[in-house]
């Protein structure tokens, strides 16, 4: 029984040591404009009051749904009993490449215990639209492509999640030189190499997009030599295949013939041999 009430003494001894450190307490009062908008420097204050002297290790942030998060930066402070202590936070200024989004303001107390405060606000901006540049054989866009044949008819064009938006399109040759365009175009390049379209498009209420790409130009001959892929060399002319683009596969086949024979030389022998024994063999017994 004694031993019973010596610990219940020595815990209330210990319970009035600590309970200073254990009643401890930081409020956390966060001031940030519920809105801000292009131009303006996103920010917010916040005010620490403790009940007691402590030393607390804490960080304050934004977080957004759109916008990377910067490297949290942890900072030491002592606070005095009813003393309040108020500090800045400041980060971006929003831009015309910033997306309207919902942020929240937050301090978080991580030493000698966890409190997290946090605060609503939004961005307000332009949102941004999808838009794509195509390079085609046709003027319809049916055919895409990025390689073309020197001086065949290259069409540029475009497609748009808005309608009518204000186009600026720049093409820069192989050489180097630019040339202003109006898409939807179409061009003849004369320069072998590769070509860069480059173009920025507009429309208010929403955000400036810049895209661009490149395709490349090829001379005539290189026609020849991308049907040449069609020789397969299994010695059977096929499909495709003529003594021009594969005359591995078709040796003997007249440029002027429309289907492939298939026949190899040695049947052709092998007929002559044939017809040349059946006639002498009518001569011999006529005799």
């Amino acid at each position: 029984m004694k031993i019973e009430f010596l610990c219940v003494g020595l815990r209330a001894i210990i319970l009035l040591i600590f309970l200073p450190a254990i009643l401890a307490f930081t409020t956390i009062d966060i001031k940030v404009e519920p809105s801000f908008g292009i131009g303006e420097q996103v920010s917010f204050s916040y005010t620490l009051v403790s009940d007691t002297e402590e030393e607390i290790v804490y960080c304050a942030s934004i977080d957004c749904e759109k916008s990377p998060q910067a490297m949290l930066e942890m900072k030491t402070i002592f606070l005095q009993l009813g003393i309040p202590i108020t500090e800045n936070y400041q980060s971006y200024v929003v831009d015309s490449t910033t997306q309207p989004q919902d942020c929240q303001a937050v301090v978080s107390i991580m030493e000698p215990y966890e409190i997290i405060e946090t605060k609503q606000f939004k961005i307000i901006a332009n949102p941004d639209f999808e838009f794509d540049i195509f390079t085609c054989k046709d003027s319809e866009c049916l055919s895409k492509s990025k390689i073309f044949i020197q001086e065949k008819t290259i069409f540029l064009n475009y497609n748009s999640e808005v309608e009518n938006p204000t186009i600026t399109a720049t093409l820069i040759s192989p050489d180097k030189t630019t040339k202003p365009l109006t898409l939807p175009t179409s061009i003849k390049a004369n320069q072998i190499g590769t070509y860069t379209l480059g173009v920025t498009a507009s429309k208010e209420g929403y955000q400036s997009i810049q895209v661009s790409t490149d395709f490349g130009v090829i001379k005539n001959s290189a026609e020849i030599d991308i049907e040449q892929i069609a020789c397969n060399n299994n010695l059977i002319c096929e499909n495709g295949e003529n003594s021009q683009n594969c005359p591995q596969d078709c040796p003997f086949q007249k440029d002027n013939e429309d289907k492939p024979t298939g026949e190899l030389p040695w049947l052709w022998i092998a007929i002559i041999v044939v017809i040349v024994a059946g006639a002498g063999l009518l001569i011999f017994l006529k005799k």
